[in-house]
């Protein structure tokens, strides 16, 4: 199988083709040589694994959904070379791992930096994305009930409902003062399964 390695670099995405160039399958994509469909244990123990679970991430979701998904989130672990955080969902009941998303983040210092970069890479997906459908979307966040944090979001539809999504996201003042969150570029990489799953907790 080819694997394409997503790094999002200082200045911007770099892709290493370990193979042939067609670029039809998610699974073909890494993120920290992590790609969907690995097991998580062939890179982390279990205790690490566990120990980096937000259980409390789902909570808020309809009863039938709450208990499908579970979220680890790693953070500056010494393997990293690109992202200062990686994300990763995988079953509830799934004892092997078995990664259904994976999403790595990089810290920026001002949303105006986060756009400039998101830009640059959008630039570099779309030659490389050419049989999907692309989208823009721009939203208050969720999270901050003022309005004042904002999120920007280009997304790269596959043909079989998969997903590839490169986002900026910028805290408010008032968030940042608060919690101590900095705006931040993150590319998330999900399938046709997972997001059929937020559609129907949200719908």
């Amino acid at each position: 199988m080819k694997k394409i390695l997503i790094l999002i670099s200082i200045i911007i995405i770099n892709f290493s083709v370990l193979a042939d160039d067609k670029t039809d399958d998610i699974r073909d994509f890494e993120i920290e040589g992590m790609s969907i469909g690995d097991s998580l244990l062939d890179y982390f123990s279990k205790e690490e694994i566990e120990d980096n679970l937000m259980l409390d991430y789902y909570k808020y979701l309809p009863k039938d959904y709450k208990e499908i998904y579970v979220l680890s989130e790693l953070r500056k672990k010494p393997t990293f070379k690109t992202y200062t955080n990686v994300t990763i969902d995988f079953f509830k009941k799934d004892n092997k791992f078995t990664i259904q998303t994976i999403s790595g983040t990089i810290f920026i210092d001002n949303a105006k930096k986060c756009y400039k970069k998101q830009n640059q890479i959008d630039d570099e997906l779309s030659d490389i994305f050419k049989n999907t459908l692309r989208e823009t979307n721009q939203n208050n966040h969720s999270f901050d009930k003022t309005g004042n944090s904002k999120t920007k979001a280009i997304n790269y539809w596959f043909n079989n409902g998969d997903l590839i999504t490169l986002i900026c996201t910028d805290w408010s003042n008032e968030i940042t003062s608060s919690y101590g969150w900095s705006d931040n570029l993150s590319l998330e990489i999900k399938t046709k399964e997972y997001n059929n799953f937020l559609k129907g907790a949200y719908k």
